[in-house]
């Protein structure tokens, strides 16, 4: 592929990100705008490979530290995909996302563990959706079209087209560690008690 058909390719990828988010200043937008561009300078030779790297490098941590958005790379990015909200967005350098999916805040992908089994990272495939603080971890895969409901932690395979949602919340009695409330007076009952609180 020409150097000319791999630029006209990367346009024609930002402008699908932008017609979903319709806003270049928003953060999710600039960061996988940033994504794009640094798999294309891959492909160019040594020479602008470098000072792109540097200029790469400088705008990845700029996203990370200010955006809360750390996006590597080395993800293998789908199209159209989308990060509605800053903070606390982690993707494992070696995770694999696919077109049409969406990735809301305090999310992470991670790795199960270190050593030799890191590069095991989650697989989403078309049409995921993923809610807000859930966490995935290790090698798992998401089925096309499911969705990962709030603060869900993800362990395993999820099938296609299936919701997952966290156990529903418990009441629990809290102990009465606090001051107690001052006593109230009582009223009289009858008469004869009424008279002797007057005497």
């Amino acid at each position: 592929m020409s150097q000319v058909q791999r630029f006209r390719d990367l346009v024609a990828q930002i402008r699908e990100d932008y017609s979903v988010y319709q806003d270049w200043t928003k953060p999710g937008f600039r960061a996988t705008m940033l994504h794009r561009i640094a798999v294309w300078r891959l492909g160019l030779p040594a020479v602008f490979r470098l000072p792109l790297w540097w200029m790469y490098l400088t705008c990845y941590r700029w996203m990370r530290n200010h955006y809360g958005i750390d996006l590597p790379y080395t993800v293998e990015l789908g199209r159209r995909v989308v990060i509605p909200n800053q903070g606390n967005v982690v993707f494992h350098p070696y995770s694999k996302v696919g077109d049409d999916c969406v990735i809301r805040q305090n999310v992470t992908l991670g790795a199960g563990r270190g050593g030799d089994r890191y590069q095991e990272a989650p697989i989403l495939e078309n049409g995921v959706e993923i809610g807000v603080g859930a966490v995935l971890v290790g090698r798992v895969r998401i089925g096309a079209g499911s969705r990962i409901g709030p603060n869900v932690v993800v362990m395993r395979n999820i099938p296609p087209n299936v919701m997952v949602m966290p156990g529903a919340p418990r009441t629990i009695p809290l102990p009465n560690f606090g001051p107690r409330a001052p006593e109230q007076p009582q009223a009289p009952e009858n008469e004869s008690e009424k008279g002797s609180l007057t005497a």
